[in-house]
């Protein structure tokens, strides 16, 4: 399916700026193009896209305004907006104490610029949520779920912050990281810690699957999930070797409650020096915490 968005006003500075725009919210055929029409105007012919003129419409809005449809012809009339393309004052956008911080930095995790969406997520991020939490905290959950944001590990150190109710930001977490290990793609710490953070159990089968390629990476994390860890690592702890079973017996000292001592105290026969000393240090761990 092919659409025509007919540019009014457009500025020749910024139509890369839209085009990048359009082909990322659209997946549409890279080979769309752009054809100038004099008086400032141009047509973009967007190809190879799945959408309906209305969805398509829809994104055109964060342009500026639609101001007609032509369905006979697929075709979008959009008067731009350039000055929406302009970022706000740095020195405003950067200092926290502003009185204008909160509510520029939220304009411009609507901006079409990618570059100027992850700069807000990172200051996002450092500063305390004061004001627009729910309105904050919405637009981060739909950047996580986005395919086109390769900034993913910022927006969960921002939901990190600004999150206030336990349950929607770690469900988009989690949903993403399924999603990345299904691809066999980098799963960042920042989005398993967000997933811990947010108290959602269903993390572990996900962690125990990272930890099992990599223990160093996601011990620390792994040992984060609390009790809820134990059941799974006493599923594996008995086909755990090396590295592994060393981190396993250290994650237990941390989580585990008497159902781990029995398999820990069997772990000693055969054991070497430095395991043996893990052993005993997990054991004493465990048994501190329950009282006996």
């Amino acid at each position: 399916m092919a659409v025509g968005l007919w540019l009014r006003n457009l500025r020749p500075s910024n139509r890369f700026l839209v085009r990048d725009y359009i082909l990322r919210v659209t997946e549409a055929d890279p080979q769309s193009h752009f054809f100038p029409r004099g008086d400032g105007d141009f047509l973009m012919v967007v190809t190879g896209i799945n959408r309906s003129l209305a969805e398509v419409a829809e994104s055109a809005a964060a342009l500026g305004t639609v101001q007609n449809i032509y369905p006979d012809l697929s075709v979008l009339e959009v008067r731009v907006n350039n000055d929406g393309f302009l970022a706000g004052p740095m020195e405003k956008l950067s200092d926290r104490e502003h009185p204008a911080f909160y509510d520029l930095n939220k304009r411009e995790l609507e901006s079409i610029d990618l570059t100027r969406v992850s700069n807000a997520v990172k200051r996002l991020a450092e500063a305390e949520p004061k004001i627009y939490r729910s309105d904050i905290t919405r637009k981060l959950i739909e950047l996580l779920g986005a395919d086109w944001v390769d900034f993913k590990a910022d927006v969960c150190n921002a939901l990190a912050v600004w999150s206030e109710k336990t349950g929607p930001a770690g469900d988009a977490a989690l949903k993403e990281a399924r999603k990345l290990l299904a691809a066999k793609k980098d799963v960042p710490p920042e989005m398993i810690a967000l997933i811990v953070k947010e108290q959602n159990p269903d993390v572990v089968p996900v962690l125990d699957e990272l930890w099992s390629e990599n223990p160093t990476r996601w011990e620390t994390l792994y040992g984060d999930v609390g009790p809820a860890a134990e059941v799974i690592l006493i599923r594996r702890f008995p086909y755990a070797e090396g590295s592994l079973r060393h981190s396993a017996v250290r994650i237990l000292g941390r989580v585990g409650g008497p159902k781990s001592l029995p398999l820990l105290d069997a772990a000693t026969d055969g054991a070497d020096s430095e395991l043996r000393i893990l052993l005993k240090k997990s054991m004493d761990s465990i048994k501190a915490r329950s009282g006996q």
